[in-house]
């Protein structure tokens, strides 16, 4: 199975999350590891590793494991081939050949507001990822919670009005995973006002659990890829 990434995302402290666009099937494809699901974070271009957005990897032999709404989940060795590095026309091209222009269109009715974003409940829905091309331009921000730096995104929704997203784009956060990269997030800042076009990986986070609430999964953002430079990178 061959992927083109298009998903790369912070999880834990040295973890990630990898997924892709089938090079076979055109579909997205969520590579998971029978151990713990997620990457270690040396699988990935920033420590040495192959992974990296725009680059197409063969992972082997993959078998559907995916259940509502994760539905994306195949299980891999975890031995990996690097193929080729995509263009970044040719990938912003594949990026625009799957996005949609709403949330609904990717999560279907399964989808709804909560709080001041959106989540999906257990063993619903069909899907937990997709790529959006917002009609509205969004907004980038840091704030603060509990003492800890949080990227979050504001994007203006047909169905869903304003939202206030998380971002996990492995790019804009430090080495240790937790601290948010202040310069990277400028020049994306700096770039949305220049009114630079921009296309997100969006996905729906493994099952969390607020404070004496049930586990639902929250919608975030998972990549920005804006049109200047689609493929960029701090590691290149």
């Amino acid at each position: 199975m061959q992927l083109l990434i298009t998903h790369l995302t912070r999880m834990a402290p040295g973890y990630v999350c990898i997924a892709g666009q089938d090079i076979a099937s055109h579909r997205t494809v969520r590579p998971v590891l029978r151990m713990a699901g997620r990457w270690a974070r040396n699988a990935t271009v920033a420590e040495g590793g192959i992974i990296s957005l725009g680059r197409v990897i063969d992972f082997g032999a993959a078998s559907l494991v995916g259940q509502r709404p994760e539905t994306e989940d195949h299980l891999v060795s975890g031995r990996t081939h690097f193929e080729h590095s995509e263009t970044a026309i040719g990938f912003w091209e594949n990026l625009q050949g799957t996005a949609q222009k709403n949330l609904r269109e990717i999560f279907g009715p399964a989808l709804y507001s909560y709080g001041n974003g959106a989540v999906v409940d257990l063993q619903q829905g069909e899907c937990s990822l997709g790529i959006l091309a917002p009609r509205v331009r969004p907004s980038l921000s840091v704030s603060s919670w509990n003492g800890k730096e949080k990227l979050r995104l504001e994007l203006i929704d047909a169905d869903f009005g304003m939202l206030n997203l998380a971002v996990t784009d492995l790019r804009y956060y430090n080495s240790d995973y937790l601290s948010v990269n202040t310069e990277h997030v400028l020049n994306a800042q700096a770039a949305l006002g220049r009114g630079e076009q921009i296309l997100m990986s969006v996905g729906l986070g493994r099952p969390f659990a607020q404070l004496g609430e049930t586990k639902r999964h929250y919608l975030q953002v998972n990549n920005l890829h804006i049109g200047d430079d689609p493929l960029w990178s701090p590691w290149n």
